[in-house]
């Protein structure tokens, strides 16, 4: 049985390959789509939380909040303007 993982990829595929063929979305597709957008905004928070209580890698804490922080869109980033 293929991971978890895999079986989203799968099921999004096809989603998308319907909707390049005009097929409108089912609302089960749509709510499962929901679900899945939730689950993973949820772990992402999770992440960008664990990622504050980091303190002794700083380096990587901040890789780890920005990397969750550009999927979620919580906060605004900044870029430090040239000198």
């Amino acid at each position: 049985m293929p991971s978890r993982a895999v079986l989203v990829e799968w099921r999004a595929r096809d989603i998308e390959r319907a909707l390049s063929g005009g097929v409108e979305p089912s609302a089960v597709d749509v709510r499962w789509l929901l679900a899945e957008l939730r689950a993973a905004r949820h772990a992402l928070t999770d992440v960008i939380a664990l990622a504050h209580d980091i303190q002794d890698e700083e380096a990587i804490a901040g890789r780890i909040r920005f990397t969750a922080n550009r999927a979620l869109g919580l906060y605004d980033v900044q870029t430090e303007p040239s000198s």
